[in-house]
């Protein structure tokens, strides 16, 4: 009986530190709202809420099993980007346990009051499987070709990625091309130089034990580019139906027909040990024709 109740206290442990997780991994929680603002007016928020199982390095990665990682994501557009688009909506990026059964890009909300909804299921070494798709302007989902693949991916995966290559400390160099039911186009991280870094408000300090001590407060950045170019769109010609008075605010759509670069910095806190206590953004920029448009945190 006492083996059994010490077996028992063990299965609980390892299901709580995620049973098969690599010994060189953690698991780093983000939970932040930002705010976006183009010449003081807010012109979107989004609300980030992220439980990421970040490895060593890239290649322990890809390890079979290991506790699912989330991405959620709830934004709203706002203010002068309401004109252009109103539109709300939480898409969420997920993967399993098993990794090898892929990731998940789920969406839901409203586009001008009329619902949408989708669901894409995605395999290493398959097409993407479009199990869900409501969209307001597109009735059917963008046609899958057949050399698309391996070049049809989860678009939240490049977040991701980001996300883990700030907690370690690495390049965030990647490219890919994103598939999210309605659209295909490519996205390109690249890193950024601290010495362009430009410090907002400061976040607070995670607590940590009387045992760990501070090694710094990393300050990382990178940029993630949508292209404009090669990009395939379902459904009617957005840009084209929109009135010619609203064409001034276009570029503040992040689909409009220029590339749209998202700068990411990031405020990391590390401890002596070399473990992530807390990562958080400090700010998110995004250039446009009209003036750039800047997201802190509330």
């Amino acid at each position: 009986m006492c083996h059994a109740k010490v077996l028992g206290r063990l299965l609980v442990l390892m299901l709580a530190i995620g049973w098969g997780a690599s010994a060189h991994s953690q698991r780093i929680e983000l939970a932040q709202t930002l705010d976006f603002k183009w010449q003081a007016l807010t012109v979107a928020t989004m609300q980030f809420d992220v439980s990421l199982l970040v490895t060593e390095s890239e290649a322990d990665s890809g390890a079979s099993e290991g506790p699912p990682s989330r991405i959620r994501i709830i934004g709203e557009t706002k203010g002068p980007l309401r004109w252009i688009q109103d539109y709300q909506a939480t898409v969420e990026y997920s993967t399993s346990r098993n990794k090898r059964q892929g990731s998940v890009f789920a969406l839901e909300g409203l586009d001008g009051g009329e619902p949408e909804q989708r669901r894409i299921l995605f395999v290493p070494g398959k097409p993407p499987n479009i199990e869900i798709f409501n969209d307001s302007t597109a009735s059917q989902p963008l046609e899958l070709k057949e050399e698309w693949l391996g070049q049809a991916e989860n678009p939240l995966s490049a977040f991701a990625a980001v996300l883990q290559a700030a907690i370690r400390g690495q390049s965030c160099v990647n490219s890919i091309w994103g598939f999210d039911g309605k659209r295909r186009y490519q996205l390109e991280a690249k890193d950024l130089p601290v010495d362009e870094w430009v410090e907002s408000a400061p976040v607070a300090e995670p607590e940590l034990s009387a045992e760990a001590e501070w090694k710094a407060v990393e300050q990382y950045q990178c940029s993630l580019t949508l292209y404009a170019r090669g990009r395939d769109t379902a459904g009617s010609n957005e840009e084209s139906e929109r009135p010619r008075w609203r064409s001034r605010f276009a570029s503040l759509w992040p689909f409009s027909d220029t590339d749209r670069e998202l700068i990411f910095s990031f405020d990391v806190y590390r401890s002596n040990s070399g473990h992530v206590h807390k990562i958080a953004f400090n700010r998110i920029v995004i250039p446009t024709g009209i003036g750039a448009i800047v997201a802190q945190s509330r």
